[in-house]
């Protein structure tokens, strides 16, 4: 009889379950998960205890967290009172001299690498383009917060997904469209020194996505004899395909068709496609830092 309460079923199942369970690999402290991409995807937000909690917001190339986010608080504002004639100290896209022209933040003022060190940082504006362009968004409700599901479409990857919270943004004291939008800081610049680029999603899915509904949608609004000469510039078996569904009598854009919105973000791949917007840089957004 065993008298130690073990059996050797019970020992070797334990161990199958152990072995079936995989640390999250993590870098200085933080996990994050290999979408297949050129960097990896931290599971939280900078400040975040879990993937659903929103963080801590802040103002491009600011570090620290703030309850007020105005032009007068920018911490790089150099004169002005307002988003209309405000003067940077630094990251002014005007800058006469080429190296004080700087495209991404110095890692002084990328809040990832200050808070998480190691070689966290914020993404740039290519690495979010990567993101929306291999990976399956999803809008969902994960432990009762909304959000998108973001699955990874690279060949030897796809069983892998992180999940961002809908935060949405802060600026003044208020905090708007939280549970409806995401906005998460890029770490670079634009060409408006009032903005700065940055990743957006909706329940339409990521910045791709939106801009595909967008382009339908604008097809469908003008559609008529006249207006079919836009669809004809597209090709052909895309052509036919949105033309034959304004014609069925059964256009729903809420809920494209699976096959027009493949074939159109198959097409808007061949093109020279600018799918990140840029916000204002003293509102206050969340941040989700990549690492190499």
């Amino acid at each position: 009889m065993n008298k130690s309460g073990f059996s050797l079923l019970s020992i070797l199942s334990f161990a199958l379950l152990m072995a079936g369970c995989k640390e999250q690999p993590s870098h200085n402290g933080h996990e994050y998960v290999d979408l297949g991409l050129s960097v990896k995807w931290a599971t939280c937000n900078v400040g975040a205890q879990s993937p659903e909690d929103y963080g801590e917001f802040y103002a491009w190339g600011e570090t620290r967290a703030k309850t007020i986010y105005t032009v007068k608080g920018y911490r790089f504002r150099a004169g002005g009172e307002s988003y209309h004639d405000i003067k940077l100290s630094k990251y002014d896209p005007d800058e006469i001299l080429d190296d004080l022209k700087k495209t991404v933040l110095d890692m002084a003022d990328d809040v990832a690498n200050v808070k998480w060190g190691g070689n966290w940082r914020m993404p740039t504006k290519e690495e979010i383009e990567e993101l929306n362009w291999n990976c399956d968004w999803v809008w969902t409700t994960q432990n009762g917060v909304k959000g998108v599901k973001i699955t990874s479409k690279v060949e030897g990857y796809t069983d892998r997904s992180i999940f961002m919270p809908a935060a949405g943004y802060r600026i003044d004291s208020r905090h708007l469209f939280a549970g409806v939008s995401g906005d998460y800081w890029s770490s670079t610049n634009s060409m408006l020194k009032t903005s700065a680029c940055h990743l957006y999603f909706d329940s339409c899915g990521s910045s791709l996505d939106n801009t595909i509904v967008d382009y339908i949608s604008e097809l469908w609004y003008w559609h008529d004899d006249e207006g079919e000469s836009f669809i004809n510039e597209l090709p052909q078996s895309l052509a036919d395909k949105i033309l034959n569904y304004f014609h069925s009598g059964n256009v729903n854009l809420d809920s494209i068709p699976e096959s027009i919105f493949n074939e159109y973000r198959s097409y808007l791949s061949t093109q020279d496609l600018d799918l990140i917007n840029s916000n204002l840089r003293p509102s206050g957004l969340p941040v989700r830092p990549v690492c190499p």
